[in-house]
């Protein structure tokens, strides 16, 4: 490296001009070249004004792949990465450095063996006395961990950035759901929404085809043909038909695809179709509430990493949230209805529990009420008559619908209990489908069950559930019929917009209990266990809402 310093008429001064120190260092001191010659780690090397190599070191070797006589007199540019980036950077390093005396930065360069690595690169000037350039010194080091792990740094802020906008819009859009709308009007704001934001580039609802299983998006569509290549619910049927023009999920579970032109069970009919609107990956949720489907959420986003975990957590909240939605919707317009449509449906077989009761009792079975309860299922009070109730008990405990029971009044060939029933039962079923039951009878081999409905509201996914999960019930009438102005409506529909869900179910429970019964057919502590409360929290439930109760009927308009 000196002889090739001084070759370029480029003296290196002594900055100890003793001979003594000179001498110190000649005997004790590798010569330059040598040192320079063996460094490992870092490449030094020295370029001619017109940027052909003229030395080169081990660290150069190592770095670049190319040995001491495979180096030395080859162009400066066959250490870049032709085209790239990284490429250009070396090709204007040469000229910022003439110009300005030294280049510092990063740039991507080419092995010996076609591999590139990032480096960091120092090029600086060479001058003679007379100002001349002579030519560069250039010191190189390996970054590519380090770019490697700040990118992964990046990766991970640009994610955590994304998740963190994702859920600040779910938040926005369930805070959103609780103004007044319609159905259409709340599924139209959550897809708007989704869509007004850079992670989603499209968002819809639809409901499974009666047909074949694929999804029709609810309302007008751009692109409705598209959209019902997207999702098949009946995934079993097309595998048997061998169709390749959807992608099959089951329904009733959430489904992403990722990658979507590399996804190997997406056909190739709809990754074309995707690629040429540029969708990298997509996620169907169901609308689900209790047993009930109001359809599927479809989204889809340019981002081939979209629906990570955390991001697909985010968006399930969401759909069980316009889930609820919609049942609280249904309810109240059944609640504010003026005229309904009643249902009345019969069987002659153990369609649901209180009519397996009355079978295998040989008594007479009526529901009395219907309270929510944890994890779908819901509290049905149940009276039986003409059955002694240890008979009524050993019906109970041999049903696999219930969970837990208990009884609440008895008396000879009459017994009143309460059952916690899981979510598949029928009257369960009818009301998670946002139905009111207002008559469940059960007696002489025969059941009978009245529903009421908000008109077109749903009758239609209604009777086909009925249909094809629940054959065994037959309707036996069907009418629209008038709700007259009653007190006792508006005293309703005033309580529950006053009194929360928590407080009206506590009320609910403990009437049908018999807590509010001379004796008390139920305990604080009983009811406070069958709602999976503390004693304290049921007793300010009851207060808050007997207070609301009373003051309707007490407080001056």
């Amino acid at each position: 490296m000196r002889e090739e310093l001084a070759r370029r008429g480029i003296s290196m001064s002594e900055r100890d001009p003793t001979d003594e120190a000179r001498a110190r260092r000649n005997a004790g001191e590798r010569p330059f070249d040598a040192v320079v010659c063996d460094v490992r780690g870092y490449a030094i090397l020295t370029l001619d004004p017109d940027g052909t190599i003229s030395s080169w070191n081990d660290g150069a070797a190592q770095i670049y792949g190319y040995e001491r006589d495979e180096a030395l007199g080859r162009p400066f540019s066959a250490l870049s990465s032709g085209g790239s980036p990284g490429g250009e950077l070396y090709r204007a390093a040469l000229e910022r450095a003439a110009e300005s005396g030294q280049f510092e930065g990063e740039a991507l360069a080419r092995r010996n063996d076609g591999s590139h690595r990032w480096t960091h690169v120092v090029l600086t000037a060479l001058r003679n006395d007379s100002g001349a350039l002579c030519g560069f010194v250039m010191v190189a080091q390996d970054v590519s961990e380090h770019k490697k792990h700040e990118e992964r740094l990046q990766r991970q802020r640009d994610k955590l950035e994304t998740l963190d906008g994702v859920h600040h819009l779910i938040e926005e859009i369930i805070q959103a759901l609780t103004s007044p709308m319609t159905r259409g009007e709340l599924e139209e704001a959550v897809c708007e929404r989704l869509t007004e934001t850079p992670f989603y580039a499209n968002a819809w609802v639809g409901n499974p085809s009666t047909e074949d299983g694929r999804l029709v998006p609810h309302g007008r569509t751009e692109d409705e043909a598209f959209h019902r290549m997207l999702v098949r619910t009946d995934s079993d049927a097309a595998e048997r038909e061998g169709r390749d023009d959807a992608i099959g999920v089951d329904a009733g579970s959430v489904a992403d695809t990722r990658g979507i032109d590399e996804h190997p069970l997406v056909p190739d009919r709809v990754k074309r179709a995707a690629r040429d609107r540029g969708y990298e990956s997509g996620i169907a949720l169901p609308l689900v509430h209790g047993e009930t489907s109001y359809g599927v959420l479809v989204v889809h986003s340019t981002r081939s990493d979209a629906f990570n975990e955390h991001e697909r957590t985010a968006l399930e909240t969401l759909a069980k949230t316009m889930s609820f939605a919609i049942y609280a919707l249904k309810q109240e317009r059944l609640l504010l209805a003026d005229e309904v449509v009643e249902l009345e449906l019969r069987t002659a077989e153990r369609a649901a529990f209180f009519a397996t009761l009355a079978v295998h009792s040989g008594g007479r079975s009526r529901l009395d009420g219907i309270v929510p309860g944890p994890e779908g299922t819901r509290l049905q009070f149940v009276t039986v008559d003409g059955a002694s109730p240890e008979r009524v008990r050993r019906v109970i405990e041999t049903q696999d619908s219930v969970d837990t029971y208990r009884m609440v009044d008895r008396g000879g060939e009459r017994c009143r209990f309460e059952a916690r029933v899981k979510p598949t039962d029928f009257i369960n079923r009818v009301i998670d489908a946002g139905m009111a039951v207002r008559t469940a009878v059960a007696e002489s081999g025969e059941s009978r069950v009245v529903i009421e409905s908000a008109p077109d509201d749903g009758l239609d996914q209604l009777i086909a559930i009925i249909q094809n999960d629940y054959p065994e019930w037959t309707l036996a009438r069907k009418r629209i019929v008038d709700r007259p102005a009653r007190s006792t409506d508006q005293l309703t529909q005033l309580l529950s917009e006053q009194l929360t869900e928590k407080q009206l179910t506590a009320l609910r429970t403990a009437y049908f209990a018999g807590y509010y019964d001379f004796p008390r057919k139920s305990t604080a502590q009983e009811i406070a266990a069958d709602l999976d409360i503390t004693g304290s929290t049921l007793f300010q439930h009851l207060q808050a809402a007997e207070r609301k109760l009373v003051g309707q009927f007490l407080d001056p308009p």
